[in-house]
């Protein structure tokens, strides 16, 4: 019965920590494989706690100063809004046309006071034809997008598939 018991413990642990949105891989084979976007020791510091870390298809932590969200209660807009961060360098490797970086906004309240941005938020989306599969994750979440065209990238996951607008001018928060 008591080696019964440690394998279902361990069973369990394991299954809550393959789970667990932050259980991503920081090894040298990640670096190996996916290069300076997942060098997680040469990022630049930008931890809080509303701030959440992609990963790539394959378990590879993705660098903060590369890929980002802020969600939470303690994110600028609270509870009711997210954004998606794709900064300099990968905003150029996924965008054919990207120049600097790239703020996506999740406000369907309107709590930021912009209704074109607001407006522009689709909860269940029907991506274009030509959007494809980043490679990116944060949990059960996907990232896809349009290499052609970004405008909008879209989080899908079994239950539905969201379009985030690009903000050109996202809220500054102190």
């Amino acid at each position: 019965m008591r080696v019964i018991r440690t394998t279902l413990f361990i069973v369990l642990t394991l299954a809550v920590a393959c789970a667990d949105e932050s259980a991503v891989e920081t090894s040298g084979s990640c670096l190996k494989a996916h290069g300076k976007v997942v060098d997680v020791d040469q990022e630049a510091d930008r931890s809080a706690e509303y701030v959440k870390r992609w990963g790539t298809e394959d378990g590879c932590a993705v660098r903060l100063d590369r890929l980002l969200s802020r969600m939470g209660p303690d994110s600028c807009g609270g509870d009711s809004t997210a954004d998606v961060e794709i900064h300099g360098t990968l905003a150029r490797e996924l965008f054919e046309r990207a120049k600097g970086d790239l703020t996506y906004v999740r406000d369907p309240a309107n709590v930021f006071g912009d209704d074109s941005i607001a407006s522009l938020f689709e909860e269940s989306a029907a991506p274009p034809r030509e959007t494809r599969d980043s490679g990116y994750r944060q949990g059960h979440q996907e990232l896809w997008l349009d290499p052609a065209d970004h405008a909008f990238i879209y989080l899908v996951d079994s239950h539905a598939t969201e379009r985030w607008p690009l903000d050109p001018n996202p809220p500054g928060c102190a």
